[in-house]
């Protein structure tokens, strides 16, 4: 017999009072992320080790640096500059990883190509700043020459790979050009102030320019400073050192020995070149009235080597000293009125 279990209103009613009588709770749950994405990788990079000042003649090795270089799979790329400027050389210190690859280096042209692809397709990775090769040249440029070392798009493009889920993939890379630049010291200006009638006072004031100062100096009479004063007449050089080392040498410069107009009253213009003198001594004057010129030259000893009478208003005279000995002579033109007298050098 099936039983059936009834509830009065009453108890109903009791059942009620008692559920709304327990305390009810409200519950609220806040969940707050904070969550960054982490940032996209950076591009991988080929950079030309450049931005040098060099001396001209100088051996200049430029390395080309990777950044980024991870799971690289392949890469090409071609460098060029102007091969007047640098002429090639050799290549030195080519990574390891890059022994699996194809080159041309053509100096003529001023360019080298480079094609690598990794045997296994997995990849390398290596740390930023290193070099992948390094390009020798000469600095044959002219000095303040300057050479951009350039990514070029001939004959092969700049094309870079990386393993990315489970495949090579090309990706974007970037290339930064540098340059080489030929910088030397060099005269920018040179004055020069004749020796006057034998005093001993002749100089000569050069202004340096160009290369790295602080800059040295050796002249050929010994001197050491930037300018030279007190010169007797002659042939001067210098050789200038900068702080990287780079030389430049500069002349011969000629301080020549002049003379002062007036110890002959009528003598109004005067000219003695060259002088120091190796073949040909030429002496030109003027004379506000005529006079009885007596030209004569002779060596220190008081040995007479040349003598020449005229009478005229004015002087050109042209001595042969090829044939005569290295060394000091004294050149006299005399009038009635006095004798004027200089110094001259055979060289």
């Amino acid at each position: 017999m099936n039983k059936v279990l009834r509830f009065s209103d009453s108890v109903l009613a009791l059942f009620v009072l008692l559920l709304m009588s327990i305390p009810t709770q409200s519950f609220s749950t806040d969940y707050s992320l904070d969550f960054e994405m982490p940032p996209p990788p950076e591009e991988p990079q080929l950079a030309i080790d450049g931005g040098m000042l060099v001396c001209p003649g100088e051996v200049v090795r430029v390395a080309i640096r990777v950044k980024n270089f991870t799971d690289i799979t392949s890469l090409q790329f071609t460098v060029t500059w102007d091969p007047a400027i640098l002429e090639y050389d050799k290549l030195l210190d080519v990574n390891p990883n890059l022994m699996e690859r194809t080159e041309m280096a053509d100096g003529q042209m001023g360019l080298y190509n480079m094609n690598w692809v990794h045997p296994p397709l997995t990849g390398i990775t290596l740390e930023d700043e290193t070099a992948l090769l390094t390009i020798v040249f000469n600095a044959v440029g002219e000095n303040e020459a300057t050479a951009m070392l350039h990514f070029a798009d001939t004959p092969t493009p700049f094309e870079i790979s990386q393993y990315l889920g489970g495949t090579a993939t090309l990706i974007t890379g970037k290339v930064m050009d540098d340059s080489v630049m030929i910088r030397a010291p060099f005269l920018s200006n040179v004055d020069i102030a004749d020796e006057e009638g034998g005093q001993v006072n002749g100089a000569i004031d050069i202004t340096v320019a160009g290369g790295s100062p602080p800059y040295t100096f050796e002249w050929s009479n010994d001197a050491a400073t930037e300018d030279l004063t007190g010169l007797e007449a002659g042939d001067y050089s210098v050789t200038i050192t900068d702080f990287r080392g780079c030389i430049t040498t500069a002349g011969p410069y000629t301080v020549d020995m002049t003379s002062a107009v007036g110890e002959i009253e009528t003598l109004e213009s005067l000219q003695i070149f060259p002088n120091p003198v190796r073949e040909q001594l030429h002496i030109r004057a003027a004379f506000s009235q005529q006079e009885q010129l007596d030209i004569r030259l002779s060596n220190l000893m008081g040995q007479r080597v040349y003598r020449e009478q005229l009478n005229n208003t004015f002087l050109n005279t042209d001595i042969d000293v090829q044939s005569l000995p290295m060394g000091v002579y004294l050149l006299e033109i005399a009038t009635a009125q006095g004798i004027l007298t200089e110094k001259i050098v055979l060289r």
